[in-house]
């Protein structure tokens, strides 16, 4: 184990065990403990901020000799996905998770007030459990057995899935949620242990604000994150890891709700300590599902099983046994009153909203654990998309619809003049559904829920002006938020329902008409030797705007997996998404001759005189990140001037790259070098499509025979009359006896080392037999056979394969409001938070 690391987890664990045990006394003797208990509070916080700090310091200097280091992380990983290792795994994400825990904590201790000591004693255990996983599984061990001699010179690197700029961010916003839920459950927790039903709410109503943010806008994040980079389409398929954390988000939801009835009426006081008891709760069971390995057969995101599972239970259990015990030992004492509001008014309303959210969780709930309650009976399933589809249709027509009509209320009755701004607001829904029709919109189910989505929007929106006439901007959060949710509601139906799909085979510089579109794929795009390939297509939208489309497909070295990255392009209404299949890289025309050239020396290929002029070295940087020779060939046919090529050679950490160029003059005939000797000034190179090629290919045995054409070629031995090893010397021949019109040839191609170690194969022509040259290939010197290739000039030129790219393209209408609504909802919430603010200094400060 890395000492330092190790010292510091177990230092946080024991800083935190004394500052809680130090707050439950400081419960009956304050002045005496809570000086104590805030300090080793802190030096927990101090103790986990170091380590976190000194993991980030050895995934950036990549230290392999830790395990976690090696796992996730590795040489080549620029400095952004270099830091996001750290929550790539099951350690790191714990620590992230505590980090923001011991975090929050700080401004906690201060604001808590008379609550702080309860709060923080509580507080505290939801934090040692987790430091507690940490002390269990080490982020800072070595490998097992490990030696200087073994230390990894590399690591395994991130997933390629990960390997994207929302991994920077979207974690870390999900972990300050997770870890601000905490907070509402210590005070609920603390409201039960001290009989106050009423004001914990105040204190902690920032706190759920807080979480309900991070939280909403950590899962969109993650949905836009797949809509980009998972090339499926689309940006939310109920996996069991996304509804994970959509289950606490909804339950902290009502409980944001619940707390303003509280607040408004003065009631509801059960609903709200079960709530808060419930989101924490979720998450605790959220992370049993997704850390324990139960979820491995059913999840992208779900983390193998790595020894914690016992412990994760085991929290589930602790806290879920001291909640519900608590509350129901209290149960009888909390104060309780019978409303007497009418059906139109904002409470019954806001009950029926909390009761439906409530509803959507338990329905995502069942269907997220369905893998674990179907093991009870046999082998574990889970359900489909169409499940959470089917169950959550209806209710989320009736939530939208309970949503648009709060403006309308008041806390006991309708508020005035209610009948004219329904009437207003009913018209402009009117207006707006007549022309969805009009659009395409068709089908009574779609028609009903974009109707109640549209209704939402606007009566909110109403509401939304009306507070800012009234100079009330202040208050307008809840409309502003309720606008969010209608839009997301309304792209909801647009990009399920109405979203139009093709799959296309693109050959290369062939166009194609796709969903209205002229698309025409260009090649692959490799700016530098690091870089992604990029998919070049060119497209021509159907009002005559030409843009380019860059989806990206490549194989990760390490794991040799094919990863497919879409790209997209938006536009007000729609956006239009085209994401990578299958690509095909094509084939270029066979090779008609192969050549050695040394410097000024001219050679023939039929009546064509090749001549190397030398290297251009000026070239070198003209691809990043690579080393770039020119190859200078002067080529001069009969009757016409020379014509001066330049194919080149690229080398990267792949390997050497040829670059062939076009011969002027010849259709579908190129140059390239495929290897070169500075020193030497020799290059070899090949010319391709211009008819020729290898005819036929056998692997010989001494005195066996093969035919082509009139010809009988029988392999007899090699010739190693000036082969000697000691010399340096490592050239022999292979003999061939040929029969061909009655005549028998011995022919001889040759092997001479060199060349940089690469050999020099010199091919043997056949006495009259038109050009017919033998060339050997892979040789087997102690199993006595060769490999042979028959290259006849007189076969007929092949012409290449254009490559070509398999693309799912689709439109999506209206999937701009998914962001949109998610901002609105972000900002409607932070305008509650400032609202808030000064809550909290109406609650007594703690004697």
């Amino acid at each position: 184990m890395y000492i330092p690391g190790t010292i510091l987890m177990w230092l946080a664990f024991f800083a935190g065990l004394a500052s809680t045990v130090t707050y439950w006394l400081s419960i009956k003797a304050p002045e005496r403990w809570r000086s104590a208990a805030r300090q080793s509070y802190v030096l927990m916080t101090v103790a986990i901020v170091a380590g976190s700090a000194l993991l980030m310091y050895l995934l950036v200097t990549h230290d392999y000799r830790l395990h976690y280091v090696w796992a996730y992380s590795d040489n080549l990983l620029p400095t952004h996905f270099l830091i996001s290792t750290f929550w790539g795994g099951q350690e790191g994400s714990f620590m992230l998770w505590i980090f923001w825990g011991v975090l929050l904590g700080l401004p906690l201790m201060r604001f808590a007030r008379s609550y702080e000591s309860r709060v923080m004693f509580i507080y505290n255990l939801t934090l040692l459990s987790l430091i507690l996983l940490l002390v269990k599984q080490d982020p800072f061990r070595f490998h097992e057995g490990l030696t200087a001699a073994l230390i990894p010179m590399d690591g395994q690197g991130l997933n390629p899935l990960l390997q994207n700029y929302w991994m920077v961010i979207h974690p870390p916003i999900m972990f300050i949620g997770y870890a601000s839920l905490g907070i509402p459950f210590s005070f609920a927790i603390a409201a039960l242990w001290m009989k106050k039903y009423d004001e914990w709410t105040r204190v902690s109503m920032p706190w759920v604000l807080l979480s309900l943010a991070t939280l909403g806008t950590a899962i969109m994040l993650g949905g836009y994150w797949a809509y980009e980079t998972l090339g499926w389409g689309g940006y939310w398929g109920w996996d069991p890891v996304e509804n994970a954390s959509l289950v606490p988000w909804l339950a902290t939801l009502a409980l944001t709700h619940g707390m303003l009835l509280q607040r408004g009426r003065g009631r509801f006081r059960r609903l709200n300590l079960v709530l808060a008891v419930a989101s924490y709760l979720l998450v605790v069971y959220a992370t049993f599902l997704t850390r324990s390995g139960v979820l491995a057969d059913f999840s992208v995101h779900s983390f193998v099983d790595l020894g914690i599972t016992g412990l994760l239970v085991f929290n589930m259990g602790f806290f879920l046994v001291l909640a519900v015990g608590l509350l129901v030992h209290r149960w009888n004492e909390i104060p309780t009153e019978v409303g007497d509001e009418p059906f139109m008014s904002r409470t019954i309303f806001f009950v029926v909203g909390i009761l439906l959210t409530m509803l959507l969780g338990t329905v995502v709930l069942f269907g997220t654990s369905a893998p674990l309650i179907s093991r009870i009976w046999g082998a574990p399933a889970q359900v489909g998309p169409d499940f959470y589809n089917r169950m959550g249709f209806w209710l989320a027509v009736v939530f939208t619809s309970f949503l648009a009509g709060t403006p309308f209320l008041g806390w006991s009755r309708a508020r005035k003049g209610w009948v004219r701004i329904l009437g207003l607001t009913g018209a402009i829904t009117a207006v707006v559904m007549a022309l969805a029709v009009v659009a395409g919109l068709r089908g009574v189910s779609a028609i009903i829920y974009v109707s109640a989505a549209v209704f939402c929007v606007v009566t909110n929106l109403w509401a939304v002006v009306d507070f800012g006439k009234a100079g009330r901007w202040r208050l307008a959060g809840g409309p502003v938020a309720h606008v969010g949710l209608g839009l997301m509601m309304l792209a909801f139906l647009t990009t399920g329902w109405l979203d139009q799909q093709h799959k296309v085979r693109l050959t290369e510089g062939r166009p194609a008409e796709v969903l209205g579109y002229t698309m025409t794929f260009r090649g692959v795009e490799k700016p530098t030797p690091q870089a992604r390939d990029a998919m070049v297509v060119e497209v021509t939208s159907p009002r005559g705007r030409n843009f380019v489309l860059k989806p990206k497909m490549w194989v990760n070295q390490k794991t040799n997996q094919m990863i497919a990255n879409p790209d997209i392009k938006s536009f007000l209404t729609k956006d239009l998404y085209a994401a990578p299949v299958e690509f095909e890289p094509g084939r270029d025309a066979p090779v008609s001759s192969r050549m050695m050239l040394t410097k000024d020396q001219p050679a023939t290929f039929r009546d064509w005189t090749l001549t190397f002029k030398g290297f251009d070295l000026t070239k070198q940087n003209a691809v990043p990140g690579a080393l770039t020779v020119g190859v200078v060939v002067e080529i001069q046919r009969p009757g016409e001037e020379p014509v001066s090529l330049e194919p080149s050679m690229v080398s990267t950490d792949e390997g050497v790259q040829p670059v062939a160029v076009e011969i002027p003059g010849v259709g579908g005939g190129k140059i390239r070098a495929t290897g070169m000797s500075v020193d030497q000034g020799v290059v070899r190179v090949e010319l391709l499509g211009l008819g020729g090629g290898i005819g036929s290919t056998a692997v010989l045995a001494k005195g066996e025979t093969m035919a082509y054409k009139e010809l009988t070629i029988t392999f007899d031995d090699f010739d190693l009359t000036d082969f000697d090893p000691q010399a340096g010397k490592i050239n022999f021949g292979v003999v061939l006896s040929v029969e061909h019109g009655g005549q028998s040839y011995e022919v001889v191609p040759t092997v001479r080392g060199g060349m940089g170690g690469e050999p020099q194969v010199t091919s043997a022509t056949v006495p009259g037999s038109g050009g017919i040259a033998l060339t050997p290939g892979r040789i087997d010197a102690e199993g006595g056979t060769v490999q042979l290739q028959v290259y006849d000039p007189l076969l007929a030129p092949e012409a290449p394969t254009a490559a070509s790219l398999v693309l799912d393209v689709s439109t999506k209408p209206l999937i701009s409001l998914v962001w949109i609504g998610t901002i609105l909802i972000v900002i409607g919430i932070f305008m509650a938070i400032f609202l808030r603010r000064n809550d909290i200094a109406t609650i007594p400060v703690e004697g």
